[in-house]
């Protein structure tokens, strides 16, 4: 090939190259004034109100429900496409009784994500939600309506759709200053939460979402008021069926049935799948006040298994309860073997100590040390144990059994060494001198 030739032929690959360039930049320039259009018509020209009426004709027609959006909706489309709902409310079935109300909505959708066909949600706000659930006499809730027109509409859904893990991304949710409400009319149950201030980061597949929680709580059947509050991480894996939380502190405080309570609970992993249990540690704290006041703790480690079988290489609990001069402290820790299916529990190693003190004893104080095991079987109405431990001067070795718990078959076998009755009968004073001596009553040893 000559020189001419070789010049030619990079010419002719240079004048391709920037035909195609000047191609590529002519329909960059159209998509840009396609998007840079629809952004125009969005902003200027398109009328989210118009829908409001089709949306309030189809609850009532649908639902027979009245919506109203006391207001204009507002849309915006920079940096992202948004829309607002200003305050709303929905009726009750057949009535004009507020079911639901929210004092504004706001979601967005990201640009970008459009032009790939993707939807991507930006940060979800939600401000002054009111609603309550009420359940009657037969069962029947006030959201009964919606909730079987939701799940009809899954049902319709084509077989390979419904099995297949949803895909979401959301830039993160925030709730405000909401209440909600349960009721059961038939049970008496009587729950409302108010105060509400939730905020969760990106939520989205496989990624780990921080959540900020706060809320008060009050209700009935059990009486409780307190607030209640939470942070950390937790993980959803819907394709894998797979949960986990990570630093996750919850904490209430308040008052349960009269009496003051303070409990929180703090996990600092948890990996959990249909076939895969995991929780390196995980602690439950428990203080009420009253006159039998209780400090307790549980502490869990090295918890593996299965949702429906779980072992841990030791649990542990410490718990002191004071009240009328009596202190009572006891300690005991074991290895821990749980089937849920089964609802079965074995504490095959436990060993502990219970220290009693009141003045009112003769011995005024009691140290037991103790070794046990315990075995329940709660399908099978089954519960074995065994019991070694000292008292005083005593060893007692003791084994039971219990079948049946309706009308319980109760066996048992103790043994004790020597037992020194003195130290526990009270000794009459002297009587006086020229009168008789007191009758002495049967000592009951019931």
């Amino acid at each position: 090939m000559t020189d001419i030739d070789i010049k030619t032929d990079r010419y002719e690959r240079g004048r391709t190259m920037k035909s195609l360039l000047k191609w590529l930049g002519i329909a960059l320039g159209v998509v840009v004034l396609v998007f840079a259009g629809l952004l125009i018509y969005l902003a200027f020209f398109f009328d989210a109100n118009a829908y409001k009426g089709t949306i309030t004709q189809y609850m009532a027609q649908h639902y027979e429900r009245t919506l109203n959006i006391d207001g204009d909706l507002s849309l915006s489309v920079f940096p992202r496409i948004a829309i607002s709902i200003p305050h709303t409310t929905l009726s009750e079935p057949r009535s004009q009784t507020v079911a639901a109300e929210v004092k504004g909505v706001k979601v967005a959708l990201e640009l970008f994500p459009l032009l790939r066909k993707q939807i991507r949600v930006g940060e979800v706000t939600l401000d002054g939600l009111r609603t309550a659930y009420v359940r009657d006499q037969a069962g029947h809730s006030n959201f009964d309506d919606l909730l079987k027109s939701e799940s009809a509409a899954q049902d319709q859904q084509d077989p390979a759709a419904k099995g297949a893990a949803p895909s979401f991304d959301v830039g993160g949710v925030r709730i405000t200053d909401s209440a909600v409400s349960y009721r059961d009319l038939k049970s008496g149950q009587d729950i409302a939460i108010s105060k509400l201030e939730l905020r969760i980061g990106r939520l989205a597949d496989k990624t780990l979402v921080p959540l900020d929680l706060s809320v008060r709580l009050d209700g009935k059947q059990p009486a409780v008021a307190g607030t209640l509050s939470a942070s950390g991480k937790v993980l959803f894996d819907l394709g894998a069926s797979r949960y986990g939380a990570e630093s996750l502190v919850a904490k209430f405080d308040g008052q349960f049935e009269a009496q003051a309570l303070a409990a929180s609970v703090d996990l600092p992993k948890l990996d959990w799948t249909p076939e895969k249990f995991e929780a390196p540690t995980a602690k439950l704290t428990v203080k009420r006040g009253g006159a039998q006041a209780i400090e307790a703790s549980l502490v869990l480690d090295g918890a593996t298994g299965s949702p429906k079988a779980v072992n841990a290489k030791q649990v542990a609990l410490e718990a002191r309860i004071a009240g009328g001069g009596r202190t009572i402290q006891a300690n005991l820790k074991s290895p821990l073997a749980a089937n849920l299916d089964a609802l079965a529990v074995t504490l095959a190693a436990i060993e502990g100590r219970v220290q009693i003190d009141d003045p009112s004893l003769p011995a005024k104080k009691i140290d037991m040390p103790f070794k046990a095991s315990l075995a329940a079987d709660v399908k099978a109405e089954k519960i074995d144990g065994k019991l070694d431990t000292k008292f005083d001067e005593s060893t007692i070795n003791a084994k039971f059994d219990v079948a049946g718990f309706a009308q319980p078959m109760i066996g048992f076998d103790l043994g004790i060494d020597r037992i020194n009755l003195d130290r526990y009968l009270k000794s009459a004073a002297p009587a006086a001198s020229g009168t008789a001596p007191a009758k002495e009553e049967p000592f009951d040893l019931s």
